[in-house]
């Protein structure tokens, strides 16, 4: 996270939580400086890359929710906005164009406008999926998941 003046890695506090709209969550300790900081800011921009020189994408983000746990504050944000340099402006040009024009809109969920540049940073960021198992009986079943996470030591969150 990058506001100018302070410069967090949120690598292993950010939970991507939603993608219709884009849903960030980020944990950390009540008594953290990150924790102060996101207390008093409704607009946060993240940053994704190798060092503070070299961003390959950034998300605008705005609050939306603040939850309380027992020695963690989680904070809810949903995407305003998002860029990268992931491919030439020629090809995320002509790859909008043609998801416009082919997208299964009655069919399947249609990511209107720059939502979709979100989805696409976010799902570049690696993250632990996890295999989920329902059963009854003899009969079971295996659903293989990514936006979930750990919220300090005894909670957890699954979309």
């Amino acid at each position: 996270m990058n506001d100018d003046e302070n410069f967090f890695d949120l690598t292993d506090s950010h939970l991507f939580v939603g993608y219709y709209p884009l849903i960030i969550a980020i944990s950390c300790e009540k008594n953290s400086s990150l924790n102060d900081l996101l207390q008093n800011k409704n607009n946060i921009k993240t940053v994704f890359g190798e060092s503070k020189d070299k961003i390959y994408a950034q998300l605008i983000l705005k609050k939306i929710n603040t939850l309380e746990f027992d020695e963690v504050t989680l904070f809810l944000f949903e995407g305003v906005k998002g860029s990268h340099r992931f491919l030439s402006k020629f090809h995320i040009l002509t790859n909008s164009l043609k998801y416009k024009l082919t997208a299964e809109k009655e069919t399947n969920i249609y990511l209107n406008g720059n939502l979709y540049e979100q989805v696409k940073i976010a799902y570049s960021i690696p993250r632990k999926i996890l295999l989920v198992s329902l059963g009854k009986n003899s009969m079971i079943n295996i659903f293989p998941t990514d936006i979930n996470g750990r919220i300090g030591k005894q909670n957890f969150v699954i979309s």
